[in-house]
């Protein structure tokens, strides 16, 4: 990230870059994004931290809403960026959701241009593997996805709040007077409407997403001007190696219609899934068992956080570059090599 923070201090004062940079060193920058924050923005990343320290729900709750995590978005120019494909209960096909929008049909996926550099980690049980390739036309929007997540998930803390008030005066007014009824109406779930029906969204709405990412790519898209050749270097080190998230498929394999068991209908229960894996899967709002519902990744090379395909493509005037294979993001620091 202090890699992103630099190249954009290089981007607006190139004048001061020239007058009190000579070399700068980049660790596992990810100038291309991190598909971590897929992870982020759905179940909270709380980067390999115990729970106890660090609660992934309130992680989640600031990755959606703070700023520098768009900057470990893909940028818009670039056509390889992670996705999300959630396979809905008794549905054939995966359902696709994007950064980018597909209208030109730019985002293809990187799976399918260098199949050699990725290793495909699928539960046994399921036997068809080239469905979890995305397709190269039909992506959703992910960011309206995560909408309507926070949305269904603002809804159920209100109802789980106002029935817990409800049960309280309930059972106050029974110790007041023993006659007195109590209401059969439950609280109703208000119903989602997307920002294009008119409706002020429940998330980045002021500023709002779109002109959050305007801003950013205006800034991504000027240049990087470094002073004269032998005045100033540039090195990027990144880690490799490792097996790094890249695609995040959550699946819900149910056959069976068991009164105990929960799937995934919908985005509303999707929502109550996120809500359970963002606090550690220790909990979820309704007493049921998750067991037929696996998030499921598709991997490629980087360090752990940061795919290769991001940190090395830097895209600048670059004196030297090395790889540190073996070394996941948080460990690149103490490797002997980096010393040396």
């Amino acid at each position: 990230m202090g890699g992103l923070v630099f190249k954009t201090f290089a981007q607006l004062f190139p004048e001061d870059v020239s007058r009190y940079v000579r070399r700068w060193i980049t660790i596992g920058t990810p100038f291309q994004g991190a598909s971590r924050m897929i992870q982020g923005l759905l179940f909270g990343y709380n980067f390999k931290k115990p729970s106890a320290f660090i609660n992934p729900k309130i992680i989640q709750n600031i990755q959606r809403v703070i700023l520098p995590s768009f900057w470990l978005l893909p940028p818009k120019n670039c056509p390889f960026s992670p996705k999300v494909g959630v396979q809905y209960y008794r549905k054939k096909e995966i359902k696709w959701y994007g950064f980018h929008s597909d209208d030109e049909l730019k985002c293809w996926d990187y799976d399918m241009l260098i199949r050699t550099n990725v290793i495909l980690v699928i539960a046994t049980l399921i036997s068809n593997s080239d469905k979890y390739h995305p397709p190269h036309q039909i992506q959703h929007s992910l960011f309206d996805l995560i909408r309507e997540i926070q949305h269904w998930q603002n809804e159920i803390e209100r109802v789980e709040q106002e029935t817990e008030e409800s049960s309280t005066s309930y059972k106050w007014k029974q110790f007041l007077s023993p006659v007195t009824k109590y209401s059969d109406n439950q609280p109703q779930y208000s119903p989602y409407y997307s920002h294009y029906q008119g409706v002020k969204p429940t998330l980045w709405d002021n500023p709002s997403l779109e002109k959050i990412q305007e801003r950013i790519e205006e800034i991504r898209s000027k240049p990087v001007i470094f002073p004269e050749v032998g005045e100033f270097e540039f090195i990027n080190i990144y880690g490799s190696g490792i097996e790094t998230p890249w695609h995040l498929i959550i699946h819900d394999v149910g056959k069976d219609d068991q009164k105990d068991d929960f799937h995934i209908h919908s985005v509303k229960e999707l929502s109550q899934y996120c809500e359970y894996m963002s606090k550690g899967g220790e909990e979820i709002p309704i007493s049921v068992s998750v067991s037929q519902i696996y998030s499921v990744w598709s991997m490629i090379d980087g360090d752990g956080t940061v795919p290769c395909y991001s940190s090395s493509n830097d895209g600048l005037r670059t004196d030297a570059r090395f790889e540190i294979r073996g070394q996941d993001h948080f460990k690149l620091l103490q490797d002997p090599r980096y010393l040396l």
